[in-house]
């Protein structure tokens, strides 16, 4: 799980500096497009929001998902 971790939102001082997500939210930012960020509140919340397979949203991450994308597309950038 830690090299999961590191490769998403990268580990200052190692060679993954940044991770996918960094280059993801850059990208985005140069081209004006809308990022909804899923990682912190499934990581945090995994317990709930992750399904027992430990690789998708459960029904309530989901839904947690679909508000993120709700708020995101209500309020913009």
């Amino acid at each position: 799980m830690a090299l999961g971790n590191a490769t998403l939102e990268g580990a200052p001082g190692t060679v993954l500096e940044r991770g996918l997500n960094d280059r993801i939210r850059s990208v985005a930012s140069k081209y004006g497009a809308q990022v909804i960020d899923v990682f912190g509140p499934l990581t945090f919340n995994a317990n709930v929001l992750v399904a027992s397979d430990c690789s998708h949203p459960s029904g309530v991450g989901y839904l947690a998902i679909l508000a993120l994308a709700q708020a995101a597309f209500l309020t913009g950038p």
